[in-house]
Formats: structure tokens, C-alpha cells, sequence
């Protein structure tokens, strides 16, 4: 039993964030700390625009990782940048708190827009 909790609490400490992106139409990379519009609705968007890509950004899960929804979404700019992205929209987020295998994690799902 003990090998299987050690186990389990390497696997913790090991665990790290990640960002997916599936990029729907090309366009040019801008810096990876490129200046982004963060928006929590599709409605509070009053420009025109296409959407470049989309990620899904998952936080770290070891004890010393940051594990909010804001976490996460600062994790998937640089990606929306890389993607040509003027702005991203959070589709949806999640966060889930300390259990038996997790210290918790964040996650958010977001679409990276450019402006028409």
C-alpha cells in the first residue's frame, strides 16, 4: 500500500500544465507576449471576427502549481498570440479542487479570434 501512495504522490508532483491548440485558419505568429483582448461572452465582443484557433488549457496539478481558471487562461495567450490571435473568448471553464490523486487543477476552453 505504501509503494502505491508513493506512486501516486510522484505521478502529483510530476503532473504539469499543457495547452492544446488546433489552429482553424493560418495566419501570421505575433510575440508570444503579445498585447490580447480577453473576453468572458462571444456577446462582449463589438467587432467583427474569425476565429484562428482553438485551445484548451489545462493548469498543473503538483502542489506548487497555480490552479485558478485565470491561471489557466494566462497559459493559453501565448499560444493565441502564436496563432495570429487579437483576442480570445472563454468558452468554458472548470476548476477542481484537492482529492486523492490531485492537489486540483484548472482548466478553460477558448477560442482565439483576429479582428476583421
Amino acid at each position: 500500500m505504501k509503494k502505491i501512495v508513493f506512486s501516486a504522490l510522484i505521478l502529483n508532483l510530476a503532473a504539469c500544465a499543457s495547452v492544446g491548440v488546433q489552429v482553424l485558419k493560418q495566419q501570421p505568429a505575433k510575440a508570444s507576449n503579445c498585447a490580447i483582448d480577453v473576453y468572458a461572452d462571444e456577446k462582449d465582443v463589438k467587432r467583427e471576427y474569425e476565429t484562428v484557433a482553438l485551445i484548451d488549457s489545462k493548469t498543473g496539478s503538483t502542489l506548487f502549481d497555480k490552479k485558478t481558471i485565470s491561471a489557466a487562461i494566462d497559459l493559453a495567450k501565448p499560444k493565441a498570440c502564436q496563432a495570429g490571435a487579437d483576442a480570445i473568448i472563454v468558452m468554458s471553464s472548470d476548476r477542481r479542487g484537492v482529492n486523492l490523486a490531485s492537489y486540483g487543477e484548472a482548466k478553460a476552453t477558448i477560442k482565439a479570434i483576429k479582428y476583421k
